[in-house]
């Protein structure tokens, strides 16, 4: 790939890369939908954060119960 401006790349120098966009994972399931997700919301924030993502959004089928844990975890994991 040829740097902007036309002259050739010298070897040696990576090329260089766009800014990574913000991502916020909005339809993750944990397991508190039933037949529908497998992992816990702390797991979800832990993973979200190491990921870079920028927000978590649990949308668990029939059931607010994993709500208020995946809330506290993403807040501790500074992913909300």
């Amino acid at each position: 790939m040829r740097p902007p401006g036309g002259g050739a790349a010298r070897a040696g120098q990576g090329e260089a890369r766009p800014p990574v966009q913000p991502f916020a994972e909005l339809a993750a399931r944990s397991n508190f939908s039933f037949l529908d997700g497998a992992s816990h919301p702390w797991e979800l924030a832990a993973t979200a954060k190491a990921l870079g993502y920028s927000g978590l959004g649990i949308c668990d089928t029939n059931t607010l119960a994993g709500v208020v844990r995946g809330h506290v975890a993403a807040k501790e994991a500074g992913v909300a």
